[in-house]
Formats: structure tokens, C-alpha cells, sequence
């Protein structure tokens, strides 16, 4: 449920929040078929510099926030006076979404802790189900005794990240498809996660739009990945992706 990216200064990615959980059986995961590449924690100062998607499970899991975060009461017990931005909704959806400033203790108490009644999310539990999210918020930052339970700039990194931002939300969030114009390491601290990957060779079949809202940094797919219509996008239909699930610890790279 909660993850955290370390930025550089993308490919299109399209994410789904499955599971609450770590017990839940491999059985109950989404069949995975054209995996992305994976490598040990120590080449991965290698592949920063051919630009090239891999995961590195276990990445993170030394880090004191992979137990410490999974608890939500840490959260609402020391911080649940502080305010933070949430979407409540989806973008994936005709009703779209709602932005909301509210405190950690309402997140908490009236979000994140009722949505662990499921211990997985299909995508049909994604689309009927309200969500809520805090997306791509400078949550260290704000809240700076939070960097003690991570490490902003592992050793393998050659250079320093630009911005670290927090991910929150309850089971079923969705990330729409879209690109980014820097480097991500996505790292999964609770809950599990699908990640989609399409390469920039796909863009031209991946319908990049322009408008108002959302859509008007230009860097948004108007295919609803997952549940593709390609009668009105034909060109998707021949789109090639990779694809996992992270796991707690787990760490994505993502090039621009």
C-alpha cells in the first residue's frame, strides 16, 4: 500500500495497487508474462547507465520502514495532527477524481484501515470500490523523522536523487498510463504492487494526449490499460510491454 520513489533529474507506466497483505499466495497474484528483467542490488549502479527497466528484489528490506510503516496505527499515533493532499476517486473512471486536504488520522482511520478488509485487489475490486490516495507527495520532507526509516541515496547510486516523494493509498489504487521526464527508483515498502512497462518505441501506439486537467502536461495515454478498447484504439493492440508485481523491499527502476 504505501511506496516511495527516489527521483533523477519514462518509460509509460501504468500501476495498480493489488493486495493489502503480504501473506497472500502467489496463487492470487496476476499471471505475469512478459516479466521485466531482474538484478542483485550490486549491479544495479550498472544499469542506471544503460537505461534499461530492472527490478532488484530485497533492495529495501533492511530498511526500518518495511516493518515500522506496515503498522498504519505508527502513522495516526505520531503524526495524525498533520495535514496532507489525498485523491479520492480515480482518474481511471467517468466520476474522475477529487482532490482533498485532510489529516493523517482521517486517512488513516476512515481510508486506509477499512480498505485492509480485503487482502487482495482484483481490477474489478478497483474499479467498484472508492479509493484514496496521497500521490507523489513530499512526505519526508514535511515530516523529516520519516528519513530515519529509509535511505534517501543508497550507495549504488553514483549521484544524489533529486526528490524523494511518497505514494499512500488504499488497495485498489490505480495509476493511469503516462511518462515521466526523469529517472525512478519506485520502491515498495508495504502491500504489493503491478507495475506495467511500456519502452518509448510503443509511444506512437499508445494515444499521448494534450487537454485540460490532468492531461495538460501532455505525458497521459487515453488507453485504460488493463482493460484496453481497441476498437477505439486499434493501434494498442500491437503495443509490447513488460510487466511485474513488488513485493515489500522490492526497488523498479524506471528510465525517463
Amino acid at each position: 500500500k504505501i511506496h516511495a520513489a527516489e527521483q533523477h533529474d519514462c518509460l509509460v507506466t501504468a500501476l495498480r495497487q493489488i493486495v493489502v497483505e503480504t501473506e497472500t499466495t502467489k496463487e492470487m497474484l496476476p499471471k505475469i508474462q512478459f516479466p521485466i528483467a531482474e538484478a542483485d542490488h550490486g549491479s544495479l549502479s550498472e544499469i542506471l547507465d544503460k537505461e534499461i527497466p530492472v527490478v532488484v528484489r530485497g533492495f529495501a528490506q533492511q530498511w526500518p520502514a518495511i516493518n515500522k510503516w506496515r503498522d498504519l496505527s505508527f502513522f495516526s499515533r505520531n503524526f495524525g495532527h498533520r495535514f496532507i493532499p489525498i485523491e479520492l476517486g480515480s482518474m481511471m473512471n467517468d466520476e474522475g477524481m477529487k482532490e482533498k486536504i485532510i489529516s493523517i488520522q482521517d486517512f488513516v482511520s476512515n481510508h486506509l484501515e477499512p480498505s485492509t478488509t480485503n487482502k487482495i485487489w482484483s481490477l474489478q475490486d478497483a474499479q467498484q470500490k472508492r479509493v484514496a490516495y496521497m500521490a507523489q507527495h513530499a512526505l519526508l520532507d514535511q515530516i523529516p523523522a520519516l528519513y530515519n526509516d529509509v535511505r534517501r541515496t543508497p550507495k549504488v547510486l553514483s549521484q544524489k536523487t533529486t526528490l524523494s516523494n511518497v505514494w499512500m493509498g488504499t488497495g485498489g489504487t490505480r495509476t493511469p498510463l503516462h511518462y515521466d521526464s526523469y529517472d525512478n527508483l519506485l520502491v515498495q515498502i508495504v502491500g504489493m504492487k503491478y507495475v506495467r512497462l511500456y519502452s518509448k518505441e510503443q509511444t506512437s501506439k499508445l494515444y499521448i494526449t494534450s487537454g485540460k486537467g490532468v492531461s495538460s502536461q501532455g505525458n497521459m495515454s487515453l488507453l485504460n490499460c488493463e482493460l484496453e478498447d481497441f476498437d477505439k484504439y486499434p493501434l494498442a493492440h500491437s503495443a509490447e510491454y513488460s510487466e511485474t508485481v513488488l513485493f515489500p523491499g522490492d526497488c523498479l527502476f524506471i528510465p525517463r
